[in-house]
């Protein structure tokens, strides 16, 4: 859905992209899902960093269709809070989970969580490499 653009992420002054980050975010963690699934999450993840860039001309609409200003600045905070939110806190907190987990039980799960994020931030640099310099 955020490769066609993602639209639907941005009505409700971006609620919908908001649900997505959680979700995606809480994925990552789940001991019961598969690596497979994990990294699925971590692509959704730079999806969504890419759905919110300034580039994109179905947040670019929903900004400009917003007419109630603190609707429209709420979405302005979602989209430019998205990158961070969704590529660099999930690296950092998989990373320091990982070197200070004391848990054997749970030291695979942050391995498999960094090799997840690390695949999703590939993917949203080839988005960024595919879109051309518009993108950065």
């Amino acid at each position: 859905m955020c490769r066609a653009g993602g639209s639907f992420l941005w009505t409700a002054a971006g609620f919908y992209a908001e649900e997505a980050l959680k979700m995606a975010v809480a994925g990552l963690t789940d001991e019961a899902v598969s690596q497979t699934t994990r990294e699925a999450f971590a692509v959704t993840l730079a999806d969504l960093a890419a759905a919110a860039q300034q580039s994109n001309g179905a947040l670019a609409a929903a900004l400009e269709a917003e007419k109630k200003p603190a609707k429209r600045q709420q979405l302005e905070k979602t989209a430019s809070s998205m990158f961070q939110a969704a590529m660099v806190q999930p690296f950092v907190d998989a990373a320091v989970q990982g070197s200070v987990c004391t848990s054997r039980a749970l030291a695979p799960l942050y391995q498999d969580v960094c090799t997840a994020v690390a695949l999703g931030w590939s993917h949203y640099a080839s988005k960024l490499t595919a879109a051309g310099p518009a993108a950065a």
